[in-house]
């Protein structure tokens, strides 16, 4: 099993480069196994303690494109919208 959290919008400047580290961390899972990914939709950046960082802004399809591309089934996808 594979958990992400906050990191891969983070390290990928592109949605092609997105796309090639999902792919990455395809080869890494044995069969059978399970990605977990948890990140944040059509966000430009995220902010540590003062400093703002500059994060790649998906949308629902931009993931689940880039996650069936790759060879992954999605079992279960939730969206959770902050008010």
């Amino acid at each position: 099993m594979i958990i992400s959290s906050l990191c891969l919008e983070a390290v990928a400047d592109t949605l092609d480069e997105y796309n090639l580290i999902i792919g990455r961390l395809a080869t890494k899972i044995k069969s059978g196994g399970y990605f977990v990914l948890f990140g944040v939709l059509e966000e430009t950046f995220y902010k540590v303690g003062e400093k703002t960082l500059p994060c790649l802004s998906l949308k629902e399809s931009d993931i689940r494109i880039a996650l069936t591309k790759n060879g992954f089934d999605i079992v279960d996808m939730k969206i959770l919208i902050s008010k």
